[in-house]
């Protein structure tokens, strides 16, 4: 009976220790394959996607629906809410590319990689969006305010695409996308402005303060550490790459504030490790460069042993890992970055004199249709906008005003001159007549230049909701060729080329000329089942 127990011990121990010596034997390889495997399952990864690299993988929609079923498989980053990758009989492996604060166009990513047991959670929620277009020249403000700065400005039947509004309605966020290392331009307008043809309530009600973040931008990290399967193989963690080592992307992890150009690596359940591999990052205000990692507020050099099986191969920039750092080292690297981010004091120079003409106006002030208080006011201006007078007019009560190149008057003690200007033309004010062309949209019964003033050439025009094909917007005339009538006269109409807008969608203009007569009329458009229609009155000249 003893013989037979201490012959079953000794088969246990010496099975027990072949197990663990053939575990060891393939445990490297197995990783280094998951890790191949995944590279190759994600290749070539566009932006703004999620990739199921190597199993196991778990990916949940903001619905709580499962979006992953087998390596290779992508999804939009922004309807994925929590990606977890695991250790559980495999090497959990999963990509990103995303935006963060990168120029829309500029064709650059920032790179994230998860594995081993980690996991992300996105808090930036998809947001709707809907294509608008301008029926006027239409002014992007950095704030949902008639009077706020003016960013950009986009032409008439300018597409966009809208993702917030006000809680009233009357101002939408949109976003024009910046190229290379432009920005992209975030800022509102009204929505007076703009026409669509979809459901303005399905946007996110926002305000001038809401922060706008893509996917990810702000998101909670949680791993573990210390959990290698064998030597030669990685911890599990995060790693998050930026383009470069000159661009700096900002987002937040665990509620902390980053910047990064470069390479981090991140672990611990509340994401309190993370190791700059490549360039640098600031936590918070807290310079880490590269060699150094930030541990719970303290900057220390790395272990660059436990750091060197990370799949850095699998990254789009390759680089070197850096020896680490000590104290001398990083304390020295901190000091040059000061340095270098510190603006030279400028050296007082000699005052130049500037004789450049300059014309403009120091506070709001408003545009009229004529030399005088008694026409209407057709535009405004905001403090310290540039202008340039071309005729001078004085009116019955001997106020003196600037017509402007657009033709829109403005009262000349609102406008201050500096450098050296040549005189302005003047003309009596029966000799300063209203322009001889006009233009009024149908959409918002307004005309662009100034009042409509009998004699004047007028193109009346409208715009159809925008079609869904090329080929719905060439036929369009096919169908219906469309009217604009001043009365029960029926003008000729003409249409534009089918212009293309956001989403995928064309626009064409219907138009038609008129010579306007003083009288008050009913002038109307439409086609198919479109119909605009505005009533005006000319006034006797």
């Amino acid at each position: 009976m003893i013989k037979r127990l201490f012959i079953g011990l000794f088969i246990f121990f010496i099975l027990s220790v072949t197990t663990a010596i053939f575990a060891q034997a393939t445990c490297p390889a197995d990783v280094i394959l998951a890790i191949a495997r995944a590279g190759s399952a994600c290749l070539n990864l566009e932006s703004d996607q999620a990739c199921y690299g190597n199993p196991p993988v778990d990916a949940l929609s903001f619905a709580n629906e499962s979006l992953f079923a087998q390596p290779g498989d992508r999804v939009i980053a922004e309807n994925l809410q929590a990606l977890h990758t695991s250790l559980d009989d495999g090497f959990g492996f999963a990509s990103m590319r995303v935006q963060f604060d990168l120029p829309a166009r500029s064709e650059r990513h920032v790179t994230i990689l998860l594995f081993g047991s980690a996991s992300i959670n996105n808090h930036v929620p998809p947001r709707a969006r809907i294509a608008i277009t301008s029926i006027a020249t239409l002014n992007i403000r950095n704030q949902p305010r008639a009077d706020a700065d003016i960013l950009a400005q986009v032409g008439i039947r300018g597409g966009l695409v809208a993702d917030a509004r006000t809680n009233d309605t009357q101002w939408l966020r949109v976003t024009i996308a910046g190229t290379g290392n432009s920005p992209d331009v975030i800022g509102w307008v009204d929505v007076n402005s703009i026409s669509t043809t979809e459901n303005l309530a399905s946007l996110t009600v926002a305000d001038g303060d809401t922060v706008f973040l893509h996917p990810f931008q702000s998101m909670t990290i949680a791993t573990a550490s210390d959990d290698a399967r064998c030597a030669g193989t990685p911890e599990s963690g995060v790693l998050i790459q930026s383009p470069n080592l000159d661009t700096p992307v900002h987002f937040s992890v665990n509620g902390v504030g980053l910047s990064l150009a470069g390479t981090v690596f991140i672990q611990g359940d509340n994401a309190e490790h993370m190791s700059v591999l490549d360039g640098e990052l600031l936590v918070d205000s807290q310079y880490v460069p590269a060699g150094a990692r930030w541990n719970q507020g303290a900057v220390e050099g790395f272990d660059r042993a436990e750091l060197a099986p990370l799949p850095i191969n699998n990254l789009p920039v390759r680089f070197v890992l850096p020896q680490p750092l000590d104290a001398a080292e990083i304390a020295a690297a901190e000091a040059d970055y000061i340095a270098r981010n510190t603006p030279p004091t400028p050296t007082p120079a000699a005052t130049a004199v500037d004789n450049v003409c300059r014309y403009f106006v120091r506070r709001p002030v408003d545009l009229r249709a004529g030399p005088g208080e008694s026409f209407e006011i057709v535009n405004s201006l905001s403090a310290d906008r540039r202008v340039v007078p071309i005729l001078s007019v004085r009116d019955a009560n001997g106020a003196v005003w600037y017509q402007l190149q657009g033709s829109n008057w403005i009262l000349a003690s609102a406008v201050e001159q500096t450098g050296i200007c040549d005189e302005i033309p003047t003309s009596p004010a029966s000799s300063a007549p209203p322009p001889r062309t006009n233009h009024l949209s149908l959409e918002t019964c307004e005309s662009s230049n100034g009042p409509i003033r009998a004699g004047q050439t007028v193109t009346i025009d409208f715009v159809p909701p925008a079609f869904m094909t090329l080929a719905d917007a060439v036929n369009a005339t096919q169908f219906d060729p469309g009217r604009i009538m001043v009365e029960n006269q029926r003008l000729r109409v003409r249409v534009s080329q089918p212009e293309r807008i956001a989403n995928e969608r064309y626009v064409r203009v219907w138009s038609a000329t008129w010579i306007a007569e003083a009288g008050t009329y009913r002038i109307s458009g439409d086609r198919l089942d479109y119909e605009v229609l505005c009533d005006i009155t000319v006034p006797v000249s």
